[in-house]
């Protein structure tokens, strides 16, 4: 029984979301039924991360088992063929069978693109979160580095969060000046709860406009309070970059 692992890149705007949900359009359910088409019936996709609604990724590894055998390179261009536009197989490759794309994980890594220049893109609407505000970024820089290390993220958690423990180890937390008001966040760590993305955004741009100081995120990783966070981002700034495996998948 082959184990295929397929690296995705997705446009989320018109998902709600990678996790099969009823009568609503997601990415696993798209995936599957363009893999039953080709393979059988009834085959779970498995990703490495579960998107929100309007979420998107650019190297989303994801892995199902099949009954039958096909080369890679075959099964990368039948997918292509079978999916929508909006979903693509960039990789496809056949991996140990006991490789999930989810639980093999060592880390998963995001990235969060804010524009604040006062007269919004039309054209990045849908990629970035269009802020027009201006932005103390040396105040935003201190606060990411805090966030780096193993913390309780409870504070950042959305409150139908389902995961047993809220500790997760920050590997990397940086924000580079793209230009012409463009900011892009980068985050790396072990595993993300559902919404912390989002919701460290939201504090940073409170830290950034000057709402908060910057020692507040310190303060939320000590003491958590999810009442007392800035709101949380919308999801349509959002990507999953990647994720990383041992060395041998690499």
């Amino acid at each position: 029984m082959p184990n295929y692992l397929v690296i995705l890149t997705f446009d989320g705007s018109d998902f709600h979301g990678w996790q099969t949900q009823p009568e609503l359009r997601t990415v696993q359910e798209t995936c599957e039924q363009a893999v039953a088409t080709l393979f059988e019936p009834g085959i779970n996709v498995t990703a490495a991360g579960r998107t929100d609604a309007g979420v998107h990724a650019i190297g989303m590894p994801a892995n199902f088992k099949t009954i039958k055998m096909r080369e890679p390179h075959v099964v990368k261009r039948a997918l292509n063929g079978l999916l929508a536009r909006d979903v693509r197989v960039t990789d496809c490759r056949i991996v140990p069978d006991d490789f999930s794309a989810r639980f093999k994980a060592r880390s998963r890594a995001y990235r969060y693109l804010m524009e604040t220049a006062f007269v919004a893109d039309p054209l990045t609407r849908r990629y970035a979160w269009q802020a027009p505000v201006e932005l103390h970024l040396e105040s935003m820089q201190g606060a990411l580095a805090d966030l780096v290390g193993e913390h309780d993220f409870s504070s950042f958690r959305a409150s139908d969060c389902a995961s047993i423990s809220p500790v997760r180890r920050m590997l990397s937390a940086r924000m580079t000046e793209l230009g012409d008001g463009k900011v892009e966040l980068f985050f790396e760590a072990t595993g993300f709860l559902k919404h912390m993305v989002r919701s460290i955004v939201g504090t940073l741009v409170e830290i950034g406009k000057g709402d908060r100081p910057p020692e507040d995120m310190r303060e939320l990783l000590a003491h958590p309070d999810r009442s007392s966070v800035g709101r949380t981002a919308p999801p349509q700034g959002l990507f999953f970059i990647y994720a990383r495996y041992p060395e041998s998948l690499e």
